[in-house]
């Protein structure tokens, strides 16, 4: 066996710790499936005015900047990265989050820039998800803008009430279409009360409320460009993409002298489909967006479709679970009526086995007086 040398060595160890996706495990993790019918905005760029290829960055106001894919001409994925230069508004600071009754409901602080600080409604409750964020005194405020989870399916609707000081809450917004940043001209709150409509389970990540604007909020994209070459920028993944980062092996080091463009206008994914399990449900009506069903059947009415709930988190649906309130993973049903033991009256399953053996005594019963009969015909001939 051949020797290896000091430098093999340091090179095998590289390949082994040099991860692109996962830089806290030391272990190389194969990317995010990407299917790109989940992506509902694309934008083409063409480079140009770069003598040699270089990294090249694009500032642009009109993308958020959160699992975005590049590809090039060719549909290869392209290592890139984003720039946030400034923000567009002031935050203001909320003291306390409080929520309404169809919310799982501790106070919290979101103001502490802390991922895993999040906030989740109840998905047993009515469709309408709301909550109030009171501030300590009078605060100008000119929009929210809210994070949701990986994952979620955004609502449908949402409206917005303020609190001027009276107590009293007055319309805002009234049942605008769902945005992550919601604008409105300036107002002076004691409270704000923001509701979201939608039939699913609801987790928000982030809880920003906007104040007066300072500066325009740019994001610049950076990525190594050839001349004359069509780059393509998915973005806007929806719910079934999972979460991509764009890159972490290439730093795509820029300084004063990168060539900065303006960023094309993304346009609509022609591609885009907006029913991920193929029922002709659009997904923000399809109450199981994972699971087919084009019934939308919600027996229980709690905003979950039936083939997908599973209430007592014993792994099988309420579709096809014999006792779909009670945890029985076995689904023993000793009396075969359909309903498992685990909710079937002991009293019930004892009767219900009587009448089966009733049954077969008065069945043996005929035939033994069919028996009977037959023989004393028989013994008269």
């Amino acid at each position: 066996m051949k020797k290896l040398s000091l430098f093999s060595l340091l090179f095998m160890v590289n390949v082994t710790f040099a991860d692109p996706y996962d830089a806290s495990q030391k272990k190389i993790q194969d990317p995010p499936k990407l299917d790109f019918s989940r992506f509902e905005h694309l934008t083409d760029i063409t480079v140009s005015n770069i003598t040699t290829p270089k990294v090249v960055k694009f500032s642009t106001t009109n993308i958020r900047p959160y699992g975005t894919v590049l590809l090039d001409d060719k549909g290869v994925v392209l290592p890139h990265k984003w720039i946030r230069k400034s923000q567009k508004v002031k935050q203001q600071k909320i003291r306390s989050i409080t929520a309404s009754s169809t919310f799982q409901g501790k106070t919290t602080n979101l103001f502490d820039g802390r991922s895993e600080s999040t906030l989740t409604f109840d998905p047993e409750k009515d469709t309408e998800k709301s909550m109030t964020i009171n501030f300590y005194q009078p605060t100008e405020v000119t929009g929210i803008f809210v994070q949701l989870d990986d994952g979620i399916i955004s609502p449908q609707r949402v409206s917005i009430w303020g609190d001027f000081g009276n107590g009293d809450f007055t319309n805002i917004i009234k049942k605008q279409r769902f945005s992550a940043q919601i604008p409105f001209p300036l107002v002076k709150l004691k409270a704000l009360k923001i509701a979201y409509e939608t039939p699913h389970f609801l987790r928000l990540t982030e809880v920003e409320v906007l104040g007066q604007t300072k500066t325009e909020k740019t994001d610049e994209l950076v990525f190594f460009a050839e001349e004359g070459k069509t780059y393509h920028l998915y973005s806007d993944p929806k719910f079934g993409q999972e979460t991509y980062r764009s890159s972490i092996r290439q730093p795509l080091s820029t300084d004063q002298r990168t060539p900065l463009f303006p960023l094309p206008i993304p346009h609509k994914n022609t591609t885009f489909n907006n029913d991920y399990d193929g029922d002709g449900l659009p997904d923000e009506q399809d109450l199981c967006p994972k699971v087919s069903d084009a019934k939308n059947t919600d027996e229980d009415k709690n905003g979950r479709g039936d083939v997908c709930e599973d209430p007592d988190q014993d792994s099988i649906m309420s579709s096809t679970d014999n006792c779909p309130f009670k945890y029985n993973p076995n689904q023993i049903d000793s009396d075969m009526d359909n309903i498992g033991d685990a909710c079937d009256n002991a009293e019930n399953r004892i009767s219900e086995n009587t009448d089966y053996l009733l049954y077969g005594v008065f069945a043996f019963m005929a035939l033994f007086l069919g028996v009977l009969v037959f023989r004393s015909f028989t013994t008269k001939k």
